[in-house]
This record gives structure tokens, C-alpha cells and sequence, in this order.
């Protein structure tokens, strides 16, 4: 007698669904707690907002890390995984002007943890220029959500970012309103057909 064969959707692995939607802050929370910090917060909000940094990666970052020619900065994240981030001019600027103002020797953020803030005080920092409207991780989404709706480069944000999968990336990276309609329209056949309706 033959035995039943098992379905094949019982033996496969299950794959969980993401269902964690990206948080970005809004552009009005980010300027607003700019226009109202002391320079060493707004630098730090920067970090997170312009280039992707996480809290410890921040508190982390030393002068040898930025590299001023074609400029970069070097990040060690988690798993002390290295990557390279290019930043924009005024970035740049922003971090050497800090660094000439606070007589910055080594770590970019002085502080007591190592020779460093703490990964926690600087997320308070953040935390009490936001006014609670936000969060340092959430400029951290800002970043993805914007760079990957200018771009629609999901890999190049994966890297930004150092995340291990791009099934990650897409927690952070929001598509803009509008932007399965234009893939709707943009996979419509050159001729569409069009029958005509009754009146």
C-alpha cells in the first residue's frame, strides 16, 4: 500500500513577512531642532540626517575617520564593519569647523566613555533637540527614504547604511506617494487597448 506524499507546503521553510513600514521625520523636525541647537547637537543630527550614521557609529567617528579629499568618512559599524560614506562639502566643513572650535584631538565627540560620548548620550542629545517629535534612528530612515526616492538605487543604500540584507534597507527606504502609480503606468504597453464603452 502506498503512503500518502507529504504536500510540499508543509516541508517548506515558512518566510516571514516584514510588515515594519519606514518612519522618516519629517523636514520640519530635522530644521527645526538645527535652527535651535548648539553646534555639537546639530552636528550630530547631521550625521544621522545626511549620511546615514547610527548613534554608536556617531559617537565612534574620529578625525582620522573623515577624509578630506573627495570627501568621506569612514565608519565602523556593527560587527566593527567597516564602510565608506561619502558626504557632501558642507558636511565636511560642519565636522572640520567643529573640530577647530572644540580642539577636537582625536574622537570628533569627546566624551567620557573611552574618550567619547556614550552611543546613549548622544540619542539623548538628539532626542531633546527633536522635542520628542522624532528620533536620531528616524533622521537615520529620513536619510534612506529620501536618498532612495532620488535615486531608486536600493543596493547603493543598502551599503550606505550597512545593512546585511536589502530586505532591511526596504524598512527604512519609503517610495515616494505617487511612485506605484508612475510603475503602473510606466508598464503599460506602448499601445494600450481601448475598447468602446456603451452610453
Amino acid at each position: 500500500m502506498k503512503t500518502a506524499r507529504p504536500d510540499l507546503a508543509d516541508v517548506l521553510p515558512k518566510i516571514k513577512v516584514n510588515t515594519r513600514r519606514p518612519r522618516p521625520a519629517s523636514d520640519l523636525a530635522y530644521w527645526s531642532a538645527m535652527a535651535d541647537s548648539p553646534e555639537r547637537t546639530a552636528l550630530i543630527l547631521s550625521l544621522a540626517r545626511e549620511a546615514g550614521l547610527r548613534r554608536g557609529e556617531i559617537a565612534t567617528l574620529a578625525l582620522h575617520n573623515i577624509i578630506t579629499e573627495d570627501p568621506a568618512l569612514i565608519v565602523h559599524g556593527k560587527g566593527n564593519k567597516e564602510r565608506y560614506i561619502p558626504i557632501t562639502e558642507q558636511l565636511l566643513f560642519a565636522l572640520q569647523h567643529w573640530a577647530q572650535e572644540a580642539a577636537v584631538l582625536d574622537w570628533v565627540f569627546p566624551g567620557q566613555i573611552n574618550g567619547h560620548l556614550s552611543p546613549r548620550w548622544i540619542g539623548h542629545l538628539a532626542h531633546v533637540a527633536l522635542q520628542q517629535t522624532a528620533t536620531l534612528h528616524r533622521l537615520r530612515h529620513s536619510f534612506a527614504t529620501q536618498g532612495y526616492r532620488r535615486t531608486h538605487d536600493l543596493l547603493a543604500m543598502q551599503r550606505l547604511l550597512g545593512h546585511e540584507s536589502p530586505a532591511t534597507t526596504q524598512i527604512y527606504a519609503d517610495p515616494a506617494d505617487d511612485a506605484m502609480r508612475k510603475a503602473v503606468e510606466a508598464a503599460k504597453p506602448f499601445h494600450s487597448f481601448q475598447r468602446e464603452l456603451p452610453l
